[in-house]
């Protein structure tokens, strides 16, 4: 059972990496700051949730419209150290 559920979590946290890499080289338009910003913070909780950190592109740069940003700019993890960067989405 548990060999499961780390495979189902593995597979989440792959596909959301995949997500970001897509969104970084256009493959995912994002239109907005309130769209990036929504979708980090989707990301950060699924990757705090199920692998215990942020995703390893926390800090990549994106383009949004005419900005170039990340999810370290845009989002301020709550209860975020720098021993605990997921803060409360730890589990």
């Amino acid at each position: 059972m548990a060999t499961g559920l780390r495979v189902a979590v593995t597979a989440i946290v792959i596909l959301i990496v995949a997500l970001v890499i897509l969104t970084i080289f256009g493959g995912i338009p994002i239109g907005t700051l309130v769209d990036a910003r929504n979708n980090c913070l989707n990301q950060g909780q699924i990757s705090c949730s199920a692998a215990g950190s942020l995703p390893i592109t926390w800090g990549t740069y994106i383009k949004v419209g005419e900005q170039t940003t990340s999810c370290l700019d845009l989002v301020t993890v709550p209860g975020a150290t720098n021993d605990n960067p997921c803060g409360s989405w730890k589990p």
